[in-house]
């Protein structure tokens, strides 16, 4: 399957221990639609799919979310989920593994969730950093340099003034354009 945005349902469920003996809790769906142009198009036949949600200390957060998400019961002797599972929207990557392309599916959400702001303390040591970055690579205030004058052309002789200026100094007192 190509990489994309698909629809399907939880069909089956349960745990399961890697090699390594993490444990893990399979989803298998059966995906029937794929997203084209804001539309859902059929698949020409179903197809079933398996999320791992690892189980480890580490995982344990992102996992419960994807459960809760699904309307997890609790229970994981005897598994069972809410209306939400009979209508998943699923993401497939294509990576690489071994230098052949796999798929890699997870359920599809927009956003991690409720956003959480990090302590005020951690706020102002941000705002430092930003501020102190910035001192150091901002320029001086004051007006750019003034542009090259292009340089004269054989077609175009250089140009003299015209008027006379009086008093040695460019511009007299009156004279001053501010």
């Amino acid at each position: 399957m190509e990489a994309g945005l698909y629809f399907g349902k939880l069909i089956d469920s349960g745990l399961n221990v890697s090699q390594g003996g993490t444990e893990c809790f399979e989803l298998v769906f059966e995906v029937s639609h794929f997203a084209n142009n804001g539309d859902w198009e059929p698949l020409p036949q179903l197809v079933k799919r398996t999320i791992r949600l690892w189980l480890s200390e580490k995982a344990w957060p992102y996992s419960q979310q994807k459960l809760d998400a699904l309307g997890f019961s609790g229970d994981f002797s005897n598994p069972r989920f809410g209306e939400q599972a009979q209508g998943v929207q699923l993401n497939c990557k294509i990576e690489q593994y071994q230098q052949k392309p796999v798929e890699r599916w997870d359920l599809y959400y927009e956003g991690a969730g409720e956003r959480k702001a990090p302590p005020q303390d951690a706020v102002r040591k941000l705002n430092a950093k930003w501020q102190q970055a910035q001192a150091n690579t901002r320029k001086p205030a004051g007006l750019p340099p003034a542009p090259p004058r292009p340089a004269p052309t054989e077609d175009a002789p250089i140009e003299e003034p015209t008027e006379e200026i009086s008093g040695g100094a460019p511009f007299g007192n009156d004279d001053i354009p501010f």
